[in-house]
């Protein structure tokens, strides 16, 4: 495989050898372009030690890229050809070798006259030729990483990848240059200069990830993520609790479920007895209350570690003890919020079908099966649980219907259908013998679910085909120009009237 580069957006592509010489249509951009073998590295050839006044002539020729100021160096035998610029890609043509050999030559020994001065050539650095090669190329900066991004004028208006990061960014056209003012400023004497304060870095979103330190060091490796199997719905899904990195925290949750499932159905039953069971009830309602809140602590944590790592296409998951506990109780609102936003949304569905005629109970299992995981993707993906709408994913309702429907399929039915089964089996055996049953069933069917919305968020978070991205890249770029466009309106509302 070869590793190149799109002459059109710069992005960054995997070929294979067989592929050198034809063409190839870039699934980032869509244009095509003729595949080129990427120019082999010197090899290093060792040190000479030479007398002064015997150096050997130069054998490379060098340029300066118009667009970005890059310093560049060729081959003598490729002088008066065209080379790509490694940093933005632009198609710069070296100097002839006539010219290159006299830019090359050793400068004179001794100078003491201003006769024997050599000026360069006039139309190598000529302004109009730099004037046009500028119109050329529009550059901005990546919002996530702040590398300069350079491409064609004809670009302007679309999103191109990232050469560092691949995050979209908005080719939006320069503003005008200003003229400069020559109005006079009148410095005081004795004025005090300082320094100002550095303008602070704004840090990357690290996205569907466990710990923030982590995700920075993950992000700061320039990898390339791991694909998911071949049917990610199905494969290492039912049996992902059973892994070796999974056993600890599906373990801790069912103990702490059992548990909590436990002292509950013994609360309600010493509930109809006598004043003495009053008191068993005042102090087993607490006991109960914190197996409930352990339960999901550690049910919520792990559900929070499956879905970031599975959305990145891991399959493992690693360093559960790295996290602090503080972070661990932090995740906890990352599920309450949603899980309590659903409830909501589920009770005016489930109100409103029975204002129609409907079925309130289905409604309500439909509108919980529905909005809950748009609802946890959206809070993880903005990083926040009190920010519970994010365009990516609300959108990919409709954008990806296809993989909503999937995990649906393989999530949210046998969900319920186990619910079901659950309920039959209570009415049958009665609560307090149901109770352990229902939270081992409870725990492995919450693993296997936020796997499965894991793999949703894969999907989501994928980068390497338009299909996958182009959603995202609009969304990005619309919220971005109405970002832009709303500065520049504070900017001009803050700015002093001309006199």
């Amino acid at each position: 495989m070869l590793s190149i580069r799109c002459p059109h957006c710069t992005g960054r592509l995997k070929v294979p050898s067989e592929a050198v010489g034809a063409l190839r249509r870039c699934p980032l951009c869509g244009k095509a372009f003729t595949v080129r073998p990427p120019a082999p590295r010197p090899q290093d050839a060792g040190y000479e030690t030479v007398e002064p006044g015997d150096q050997p002539a130069e054998k490379y020729v060098g340029a300066i890229c118009p667009t970005c100021n890059a310093s560049l160096y060729a081959p003598v035998s490729q002088a008066g050809t065209e080379i790509t610029c490694e940093d933005c890609g632009a198609r710069i043509r070296l100097p002839d070798k006539a010219t290159a050999s006299d830019r090359n030559r050793t400068p004179l020994p001794s100078a003491s006259t201003e006769d024997e001065y050599e000026l360069a050539d006039a139309d190598w650095y000529a302004p109009d030729r730099l004037r046009k090669n500028k119109q050329k190329y529009v550059s901005t900066t990546c919002g996530r990483c702040g590398t300069r991004v350079t491409v064609e004028r004809s670009r302007v208006g679309t999103t191109v990848p990232c050469p560092d990061c691949d995050h979209p960014v908005l080719i939006r056209e320069p503003p005008p240059a200003e003229k400069p003012s020559w109005a006079s400023t009148t410095v005081r004497l004795g004025s005090t200069y300082g320094v100002k304060k550095p303008v602070p870095v704004e840090e990357p979103e690290y996205r569907f990830l466990v710990d923030p330190e982590r995700a920075k060091d993950r992000f700061m490796v320039d990898r390339e993520l791991p694909d998911p199997p071949r049917f990610p719905f199905l494969s290492g899904v039912w049996t992902y609790p059973f892994y070796r990195s999974t056993v600890l925290p599906m373990v801790s949750a069912i103990g702490a479920g059992v548990l909590a499932a436990g002292l509950l159905e013994l609360v309600a039953v010493l509930w109809q007895g006598l004043s003495l069971a009053s008191i068993a009830v005042v102090l087993l309602l607490p006991a109960a209350a914190a197996f409930g809140l352990f339960w999901l602590f550690v049910a919520g944590f792990a559900a929070f570690g499956t879905i970031a790592v599975t959305s990145e296409g891991y399959d493992q998951v690693e360093g559960w003890s790295e996290t602090p506990w503080l972070d661990r109780v932090g995740v906890v609102f990352y599920f309450a919020f949603p899980l309590g936003e659903t409830s909501i949304l589920a009770s005016l569905v489930a109100g409103a079908a029975q204002q129609f005629g409907g079925n309130p109970v289905v409604a309500g299992a439909v509108a919980v099966a529905v909005f809950y995981p748009v609802l946890l993707l959206s809070v993880l993906e903005r990083g926040s649980p009190f920010e519970p709408y994010s365009a990516i994913v609300w959108v990919s309702l409709f954008r990806r219907a296809g993989v909503w429907l999937r995990f649906h399929l393989t999530g949210s039915v046998p969900v319920g259908l186990c619910a079901a089964g659950l309920w039959w089996l209570r009415l049958r055996i009665g609560g307090l013998a149901c109770s352990p049953i229902e939270a081992v069933v409870i725990t492995y069917l919450w693993m296997v679910y936020h796997r499965l919305l894991g793999r949703v968020g894969w999907y989501l978070n994928q980068t390497g085909t338009p299909a996958g991205n182009s959603s995202k890249r609009t969304l990005e770029a619309a919220t971005h120009e109405l970002e832009v466009a709303g500065q520049d309106l504070r900017a001009a509302l803050e700015r002093p009237p001309r006199r």
